[in-house]
Formats: C-alpha cells, sequence, structure tokens
C-alpha cells in the first residue's frame, strides 16, 4: 500500500498545505511561483534520490505535479484561468480530475511487478489467513470508480487547503471563521441527488456497470454537498447558542471517537447528510446566511 500512496502522489500533502499558506497570505503569483520551485524540488528527489528507476519515477513526479497544479488552481487561480467559478465548483472539478489520476495510477500498477505479491504479504500480516490478493486489489477498484477516489481527492485538497489556512491564521493571530455555516446548495440539486439515485437503482438491476460508476460518483457528489451544507447547520447553532469551549471539546472527542465505530460514524454521517437535505423544505438557518459563502471551498 506504500507504494500505491507513493505512486498516486497522495503523501504529497507536505508539499500542498505550504501552497495553501501562500494562498490565504499572498496572491496567486506567489502560489504559482512556489509551485514551480516545488516542481523543481520533487523532480531533483525523484531523479537522485527516487527508491525506483528514473523511467519509473518520471510517473511518480507527473502524477505529484497534475496534483500539484490542480491543488493550485482550485485554492489560487489567476484571473485568467479563474473562469469565474466560485471555490466550491473548482473543488469538485479539480477533485474530479483528481480522481481520474489516481484511477489511472491505480491500474497502472497491475503491470509493475511484484505488486499484487506485495498487496497479498501487507494482507496476510495484518489478517493471517489465506487471502487472496487479487480479490483485494478487485474490491479497492470497484470502490474507488464508484466515488472512492473522488471522496479521497476532495479529502487531500479540502485538508491541505484548510491546513495551510489555519497556519496562516496562526502566523497572523486572527481567529479563523467557521468553514460551511455560509455554505448553501443549490435548491435544484436536489432533483439530481434523487433522479440519480433512482437510476442508480435500475443500472444495479439490469447491470448496467459503466452507467453505474457514473452514477455513483453524481451521487457522492450530491451526498458531499449535502453533508457540507449539514455541517453550515451544526456550526450555526453552534455559533447562536452559547456553548462553554469545554462543552466544544467534549463534542468535538465524542465525534473523533464516534468516527472510529463503523456503525455510529455511518449513523452520524447520514445524519448530518439528511439534516442538509432538510434544508431544502425547512427554514434552519436565517435569510441572512442563506448566500453564497465566504468560504465557497467548503
Amino acid at each position: 500500500m506504500s507504494l500505491l500512496l507513493q505512486r498516486s502522489g497522495f503523501l504529497s500533502i507536505a508539499f500542498l498545505v505550504p501552497l495553501g499558506f501562500l494562498a490565504n497570505r499572498y496572491n496567486f503569483r506567489y502560489v504559482w511561483t512556489a509551485l514551480v520551485f516545488l516542481l523543481c524540488i520533487n523532480f531533483t528527489l525523484t531523479l537522485f534520490i527516487g527508491l525506483v528507476p528514473f523511467n519509473e519515477g518520471i510517473w511518480d513526479f507527473l502524477t505529484f505535479a497534475a496534483l500539484s497544479v490542480i491543488f493550485s488552481w482550485i485554492i489560487s487561480p489567476p484571473p485568467r484561468m479563474s473562469f469565474n467559478l466560485p471555490g466550491s465548483l473548482r473543488l469538485l472539478i479539480g477533485s474530479c480530475l483528481g480522481a481520474l489520476i489516481f484511477i489511472g495510477v491505480f491500474f497502472r500498477l497491475f503491470n509493475i511487478p511484484g505488486f499484487v505479491e506485495q498487496i497479498g504479504y501487507i494482507a496476510d500480516s495484518l489478517v493471517p489467513g489465506d487471502i487472496d490478493a487479487n480479490y483485494i486489489i478487485s474490491m479497492a477498484g470497484l470502490i474507488l470508480l464508484r466515488g472512492g477516489s473522488l471522496v479521497s481527492c476532495v479529502l487531500i485538497f479540502f485538508i491541505s487547503r484548510h491546513l495551510g489556512f489555519f497556519i496562516a491564521g496562526l502566523v497572523k493571530k486572527e481567529r479563523a471563521e467557521p468553514v460551511f455555516i455560509g455554505f448553501h446548495v443549490f435548491p435544484h440539486i436536489i432533483w439530481v441527488f434523487s433522479v440519480s439515485l433512482f437510476l442508480l437503482v435500475l443500472s444495479r438491476i439490469f447491470m448496467l456497470d459503466s452507467i453505474e460508476i457514473l452514477l455513483w460518483n453524481v451521487f457522492i457528489i450530491c451526498i458531499m454537498l449535502y453533508m457540507a451544507q449539514g455541517l453550515g447547520i451544526l456550526q450555526f447553532f453552534l455559533l447562536k447558542f452559547p456553548v462553554p469551549p469545554v462543552v466544544k471539546f467534549s463534542l468535538l472527542l465524542l465525534i473523533i471517537l464516534l468516527m472510529f465505530n463503523t456503525v455510529l460514524s455511518t449513523i452520524l454521517l447520514s445524519g448530518i447528510v439528511l439534516l442538509g437535505i432538510a434544508e431544502n423544505w425547512l427554514p434552519l438557518r436565517p435569510a441572512v446566511i442563506n448566500k453564497p459563502s465566504s468560504t465557497p471551498e467548503a
């Protein structure tokens, strides 16, 4: 799995966070200048200190370069490259592109000698027994194609951006604004959500794999949007009613603990999504909050 992470470029979060920092402190020129230096450093490491032959390492570099360019476009695009797109839409578009790259990297690994054996060795060391590595890889491929890769890209870009902003806030000693409180999903997305769910069930019944893969990714995008809206509602009520810091910390700790339980975390996340969906019909936040987000990257 370490080989997969290395080849996919998902260990590049250490490179992406500084870009998020620069995006908050300075303008796009600093971000893209730093991007060039980061790519030069990564290429040098690939050339002289690479763990794999250069003809293989160059693919690692190209993957890292593509993800870094996409991230820079999300957080701080030059005026001519912004296309007047809000940050939330840039995040979705960039994540879709990153997901395609990650899927390509995953399936390219099949041509690397010893990859299947390495997966089998890791699986056997974690869960001793007769485990079929090919089955594990096929299941991982199914998950990646059906939204797993998209969710991974959204998380890596979102976390990198906000870690950069958090560090910048510490440097400037400014209090960070709530991320999701002003985020609101366009009302008509509920129809996209409903139709994609209905067609997804039909595609499963009639075994239309290609259509099912597409619908899964559309459905996952809708889920993430409504989850962000649900988190915005929770943030609004936490700010509306004075809550002692000890209580806030306890709630955060409780949520973190719940995430380690598969059943409870599923219930928790489903409740947040349903809360976001409910705002299509229930006025859970006042009209002043129902406006374009001040932090559209949510």
